[in-house]
């Protein structure tokens, strides 16, 4: 099956909060991408024809007391100095839809909302505490990952 490699590009979103239900998620999709020279494509068209998806994004951790000290004069920094370093690992979770033609817009914006701004694991993996929070769309890695074999997986791209 070809899957679209480049998704959701057009689709405004910020990840800050959970929402009780699909609804009021996507009434808050819509709000959000309310402006005059952008339309959003139909919440209940399909976007992409599989019933299972799994999603990585880009997780960003500081360490603390570096983050903290502000007495740091960046500009005068090396480009080598370890202090630039930042801890980036790759998060991800799985979302599915019981909908046999695959997800809708508003269906998949929903689930990888809610995927976005849950802890897991105990963890606090929740984008809506990063710098880099706002969806920019969805990109293909592959459907030939070892640990979810045969399931599609695309990259989560952010922004600030």
């Amino acid at each position: 099956m070809d899957l679209p490699k480049e998704l959701l590009q057009n689709v405004y979103w910020a990840f800050y909060q959970k929402f009780e239900t699909q609804e009021e998620f996507e009434a808050a999709l819509i709000k959000y991408n309310d402006i005059p020279s952008k339309r959003l494509p139909p919440l209940d068209r399909i976007m992409l024809p599989v019933q299972k998806v799994v999603i990585q994004y880009p997780w960003v951790s500081l360490d603390e007391e570096e983050d903290e000290d502000d007495d740091i004069d960046w500009d005068s920094l090396a480009d080598d100095d370890p202090r630039w370093e930042i801890d980036e690992e790759d998060k991800q979770f799985v979302i599915d839809t019981i909908n046999p033609a695959g997800f809708t817009l508003g269906e998949l914006m929903y689930k990888i909302n809610q995927g976005a701004c849950t802890p897991m694991n105990g963890s606090s993996y929740d984008l809506s505490d990063q710098d880099h929070h706002f969806f920019e769309g969805l990109e293909f890695l592959t459907d030939d990952d070892p640990d979810f074999p045969g399931v599609p997986v695309y990259y989560m791209i952010l922004g600030s």
